[in-house]
């Protein structure tokens, strides 16, 4: 151990097995004092008087070092920041951050970025090779010119240190500022050169493959958000349909709301990349009064008061500015209530709102 981490506090994760278990042991061979759970994996004397008799976790001052146990994941990697040794793992990104990038796959499409703003479009690639760590990035360069947009790939990057173990690819994402109209995309890597086309309108994106030979496209259609939406979720549990259909019918009753059906052939924008069996139901509402949602909090609260009891209901409201969730509170081991038909009789719900 050097002496520049003598009287250092360090933190461990879970440090009864795994990752912690090994950091603990390698600390404590390096001369580190653990406290806890630690002190009696490793054999290391615990204070008897301290919390670490009382508790998971304590400081202990003695030795060169003073270790406390807590089992928070974020805390790992101050372990491997104090001792400058990777702690089995715990992977260094440095080691790969030139990799070729190799094949990858692009995706164009209007996405909720965050609570509060408008959906904005997102020019994506992945790639196929899979990083043994998550934040894996690819390094780019993106310039317009007119209607052509010219994406240069560069490397891949790791997330600037140690990553906790995880499989994922490297990603690039950038907002496109555009306009409706038809571009030119050029992506290059090295000597590379592939080029589509991306149409944009008010209500879709679409990429057209003009030649590729190491980008995938994903060329399906998708619509983008209708302004001024939102959507309406519910678990498609046989038990919960006929309060879906009941929220259903409600919503579609008040003053301002109405379902927007998408065209076939393009993704919903609110589950465009749904795979494998659908988990819940989805309907999409567009919406002409400054506030709607008003009424919708006050009506959702009591189903949720209704439901309560019940169980197997799930719904959630998504607009950009915010969500709702309401949902049953009991399991079937429990005693519970059937679930009723109607819950939108109540007096906070009738009328249009």
């Amino acid at each position: 151990m050097e002496a520049k981490s003598e009287g250092k506090m360090v933190v461990i994760t879970g440090c009864t097995t795994g990752i912690g278990l090994s950091t603990a042991k390698f600390l404590h061979a390096e001369g580190a004092n653990p406290s806890g759970r630690c002190a009696r994996i490793t054999g290391s004397r615990v204070d008897r008087d301290s919390d670490a008799g009382r508790h998971d976790h304590a400081i202990v001052r003695s030795g060169t070092m003073d270790c406390l146990m807590f089992r928070s994941v974020a805390f790992l990697f101050a372990v491997v920041a104090l001792t400058g040794t990777r702690a089995p793992g715990v992977l260094s990104a440095q080691a790969t951050s030139r990799d070729s990038i190799g094949r990858v796959r692009l995706v164009v499409s209007e996405q909720i970025r965050s609570r509060g703003r408008s959906p904005v479009l997102i020019l994506e690639m992945f790639t196929l090779r899979q990083y043994p760590c998550l934040g894996f990035r690819i390094e780019h360069s993106l310039k317009q010119r007119g209607k052509a947009l010219h994406v240069e790939l560069l490397r891949v990057a790791g997330p600037g240190g140690l990553c906790q173990q995880a499989m994922g690819p490297a990603i690039l994402a950038r907002q496109l500022d555009l306009v409706p109209g038809r571009y030119t995309l050029h992506i290059s890597d090295g000597s590379k050169a592939d080029r589509f086309t991306l149409d944009l309108t008010d209500s879709s994106t679409a990429v057209v493959t003009e030649s590729a030979s190491y980008v995938e496209p994903d060329t399906r259609l998708r619509w983008r958000f209708p302004r001024r939406s939102f959507a309406l979720t519910c678990g498609v549990v046989p038990v919960a349909l006929p309060v879906c259909e009941d929220v259903q019918r409600w919503l579609k009753r008040q003053t301002g709301i109405s379902e927007v059906v998408f065209p076939p052939g393009g993704l919903n924008p609110y589950q465009a990349d749904l795979n494998g069996v659908p988990t819940h139901t989805l309907n999409v509402f567009s919406y002409t009064r400054d506030r709607p949602f008003d009424a919708i909090r006050r009506c959702f609260a009591e189903i949720e008061e209704r439901i309560r009891e019940t169980v197997a209901v799930y719904l959630t409201l998504m607009w950009n500015d915010d969500h709702l969730v309401i949902r049953s509170r009991k399991a079937y081991h429990e005693r519970h209530v059937e679930v009723p038909e109607r819950v939108t009789s109540g007096p906070a719900c009738v009328g249009k709102g």
